[in-house]
């Protein structure tokens, strides 16, 4: 009789563990002979039970990943890593992975080698469930590195323009789906920036980060009185200035290109007041 794969499990989010164990369970071939959330436990169960294998995080409890692998040494198995990010989506099943819709274009993020698979089928499903005009690759993430994966980017389906229009929150923007930071638009903060309204209306606001103008145009959008918008990149206050355009609000919202960081201590010295800080954080 063949002899099973020995496998150890270790994951600080004893959901992924849990699921992880139950798609194992149907293979015949494979014996889980541990699971852990800690990298203590984790040196100690691979040294007692001399796995083929270790499906682990890096983020562990303890002692992190990479000091494991490091105090295994010769003694090590084989490693299969996942990412340290991708818990932010275990919620659907589908870690690493990241769809934003901009009207009829979807955008496309693979970060981790076990989703990369499957990616074709992911396009797939969107095609037959969206009914998109295109999906655009932007896998172009150094983290793929660590997956043993290049970065891509490019038409997946269908046709894409450079540019795509939409609306959130009443305000209109031009989103740079090929070029734009990540999938060129901070979907995540939508919430945050409706939140603006109530403090806004009638005020002098500074918004640091402003990237394409989100939160600036929001808030010139919600009656403020003036607003200036600080990125460090020209592009993207060029960006922003045509944004600003498009809602009609160029006499309200106005863009610096600066180091926000520079420019707070300039305005600190100069005695500059806002009545209405923005510093939206890009963490995904």
């Amino acid at each position: 009789m063949k002899e099973k794969t020995r496998i150890i499990l270790a994951d600080a989010a004893q959901d992924f563990r849990r699921m992880a164990c139950e798609l194992l369970a149907s293979e015949s071939d494979l014996d889980i002979v541990g699971e852990t959330g800690s990298g203590e436990e984790l040196l100690e169960l691979i040294r007692s039970t001399q796995p083929q294998v270790v499906v682990m995080d890096l983020v562990l409890s303890g002692m992190d990943g990479l000091a494991v692998l490091e105090r295994l040494g010769s003694e090590r198995p084989k490693i299969l890593v996942l990412s340290a990010f991708a818990h932010s989506s275990f919620s659907d099943r589908l870690p690493a992975l990241i769809v934003d819709s901009f009207g009829d274009v979807l955008v496309l993020q693979c970060l981790a080698l076990g989703m990369e698979r499957f990616k074709q089928d992911v396009v797939d499903a969107l095609v037959e469930e969206v009914h998109p005009q295109g999906i655009y690759e932007r896998s172009d993430v150094p983290v793929r590195r660590l997956e043993g994966l290049e970065q891509l980017t490019g038409v997946m389906y269908g046709t894409v323009p450079d540019r795509v229009e939409m609306v959130e929150n009443g305000v209109h923007f031009w989103v740079d789906v090929k070029e734009g930071q990540k999938t060129g638009f901070f979907l995540d903060q939508k919430e945050n920036r409706a939140a603006i309204a109530p403090f806004v209306k009638g005020k002098t606001v500074l918004d640091c980060f402003t990237h394409t103008g989100s939160f600036a145009l929001h808030a010139g959008h919600y009656g403020a009185k003036e607003v200036t918008g600080v990125d460090i990149s020209a592009f993207a206050c060029e960006f922003a200035t045509e944004n600003a355009r498009l809602n009609g609000l160029e006499n309200v919202v106005h863009f610096v290109e600066a180091n926000a960081f520079d420019l707070l201590a300039e305005q600190s010295r100069a005695g500059a007041k806002y009545a209405a800080e923005c510093a939206a954080n890009r963490s995904r």
